[in-house]
């Protein structure tokens, strides 16, 4: 029987021995396979004893090296569909930058005082005495 990738789109099949490939069975563990099925995204796809997938669908670091042999770590999921549509594909998120903690004063303590405005003084006057000079200045104008 011919050994090939399960994985949308993955035309590797076994070659034999010498090949740079490898070919996983999926895990017995109950919640480790469930993992793998959702990666696979294949509609009501429920693996055999003989479905495999290929080592392409594997980062590196899902990997451990024992001297020649290389072994597919327990908890390593598959993450590498180049196959998939894009709109499939997974998207790498940033994970977000948390700010630091604010110590500086406290915003609702801040008192804010009327601005006194040059070209319209009238209407935002900065004290009470300049109102009253200003109310002086039209009244001595308006009598003149």
């Amino acid at each position: 029987m011919v050994m090939s990738c399960v994985a949308y789109g993955c035309t590797n099949r076994h070659k034999g021995a010498g090949s740079s490939l490898a070919f996983h069975t999926f895990p017995q563990d109950i919640e480790k396979r469930r993992k793998w099925i959702h990666a696979l995204r294949r509609d009501n796809f429920e693996p055999t004893s003989s479905s495999r997938l290929c080592s392409e669908h594997f980062q590196p670091s899902d990997y451990e090296n024992y001297g020649m042999r290389r072994r597919l770590k327990i908890d390593a999921v598959p993450s590498i569909f180049l196959a998939f549509p894009e709109h499939l594909q997974t998207i790498k998120v940033k994970k977000r930058r948390i700010l630091p903690e604010w110590h500086g004063p406290d915003p609702s303590s801040a008192v804010v005082e009327p601005r006194a405005f040059q070209d319209h003084e009238y209407a935002f006057p900065s004290s009470l005495e300049l109102a009253k000079k200003k109310c002086d200045k039209l009244q001595v104008i308006k009598i003149n």
